[in-house]
């Protein structure tokens, strides 16, 4: 169990620096019309390539659709929480095909630990 706690905290570690390491992306996306503005997959496409993450691998959660079309694109697993925007995105249909609907992070979370688990 111990080896377990340890290996999830170097994997939350490594996620958070390359959050970190990637936050200049998103303010740049929010100044100019790129290609890395969601849906368009750009940011994601770049954050994979810096940092060597097979994107089929890759949990991708968020509440709006365009946050979800942008993974889908690259293979990546997207996740929609009901929270925030959600519940709204999942009235207005069309989400990616294979997209998992969760009631909040937690359950997300819950759902990829059991997911990763088998």
């Amino acid at each position: 169990m111990r080896r377990f706690i340890s290996s999830c905290l170097a994997d939350l570690t490594l996620i958070t620096f390359q959050m970190l390491a990637s936050v200049s992306l998103i303010t740049m996306s929010l100044r100019t019309r790129c290609d890395c503005r969601k849906p368009k997959s750009g940011m994601i496409e770049d954050i994979a390539r810096r940092f060597a993450i097979d994107l089929s691998t890759v949990y991708s959660v968020g509440d709006s659709l365009r946050d979800l079309q942008a993974s889908a694109a690259l293979g990546a697993q997207s996740i929609l929480v009901r929270t925030g925007k959600g519940e709204k995105t999942l009235e207005e249909g069309g989400l990616p095909e294979g997209t998992w609907v969760c009631a909040d992070l937690a359950e997300a979370a819950q759902r990829i630990i059991a997911h990763d688990n088998r």
